[in-house]
């Protein structure tokens, strides 16, 4: 498609053999009236990762854009890297193991971009997969906010307006300074976390409520994929982390000062229930750790006993609705 891109695709891919050709027919399917490129940023594999996007690259040179890293970057500096080369309008990340599903789903996020000019992102709904791409019921981010519009509020209480592979956004990186983009990249957060964060202090963000995306939920520890880290550690202390960082990175590359109370809160609730799920020594020594950096240990404490006692209330409803189906 002639003309500079209004649009910058950004591809992870690191170890995808058995998915990433999914993942690229999927953009492929899309059928949009606008110019747009795709950049492939791939962190030298060890499988045959590599081969197979040069495959794609070969057919379609005027879409697909290779970044072959000669040795392995990880997983923010290979982002960065492709995200500092985009010269759209807007950015749209999809994960290699990962897919989209509508082949309207560019068209539709850049129109609402193009009429909404107040927002900063447009996100929408997505189905579960499991490894082999069959559908994994019974399943849900617990921090994606249940409103149509996500704010810096929402963000604050560690919620999302949606998984990294359903957003279009502003490439609000194009007016970053020098030291804008060094603070940026030196928070040590997860990246979906910081990028709402980021998104969020530029404007509202707007979630469609249609299924036009797959995400891959796994659990095998080998396979590099953020669901299997996530479901294999007890990330609790890491939360804690995460929201000093955000709130560190919003004063220094923005001058807004945050607070992250709630997330702070449920930070607390997530070890206690971690424990219960696994009692161990490790998990008592993180829980212990995160209630004594915790600066409100009353509201944990609350926190605790409410989320104890609903539990039941919760696993029944779950039977339930399991055996209505």
């Amino acid at each position: 498609m002639p003309g500079n891109p209004l649009l910058s695709v950004i591809l992870i891919a690191y170890n995808h053999e058995k998915y990433i050709r999914r993942a690229l027919d999927s953009i492929l399917m899309q059928r949009v009236d606008f110019p747009f490129e795709v950049l492939v940023a791939e962190d030298c594999s060890t499988d045959s990762t590599p081969e197979i996007l040069k495959e794609y690259a070969a057919r379609r040179p005027d879409l697909f854009h290779l970044i072959l890293h000669p040795q392995n970057v990880g997983v923010v500096k290979n982002s960065r890297d492709a995200r500092k080369r985009c010269r759209g309008k807007y950015i749209a990340v999809l994960e290699g193991d990962d897919y989209w599903t509508d082949p309207l789903k560019l068209q539709k996020q850049f129109d609402f971009m193009e009429s909404h000019p107040d927002f900063s992102a447009c996100a929408h709904e997505i189905a579960f997969v499991d490894d082999e791409g069959r559908p994994r019921s019974g399943f849900a981010f617990r921090h994606f906010t249940e409103d149509q519009i996500c704010t810096l509020d929402d963000v604050e209480k560690g919620l999302h307006a949606g998984q990294s592979s359903t957003l279009m956004y502003k490439n609000v990186f194009l007016d970053f300074t020098e030291e804008q983009d060094r603070d940026y990249c030196a928070c040590e957060c997860v990246p979906d976390l910081k990028l709402m964060l980021l998104l969020t202090l530029h404007g509202p963000v707007f979630r469609i409520n249609e299924v036009m995306s797959a995400y891959r939920y796994v659990t095998d520890s080998d396979s590099g994929s953020w669901s299997a880290y996530s479901h294999n550690n007890n990330l609790s202390l890491s939360y804690l982390k995460w929201a000093d960082e955000c709130v560190k990175m919003a004063d220094k590359v923005f001058g807004r000062k945050i607070e992250f109370r709630e997330y702070r809160i449920d930070a607390g609730y997530h070890a206690w229930v971690e424990l219960l799920k696994k009692p161990s020594k490790e998990n008592a020594a993180i829980f212990a750790e995160v209630f004594r950096r915790s600066k409100d240990k009353a509201a944990v404490i609350e926190r605790i006993i409410t989320g104890t006692l609903s539990y039941p209330v919760r696993r029944i409803k779950k039977a339930a609705a399991g055996k209505s189906r």
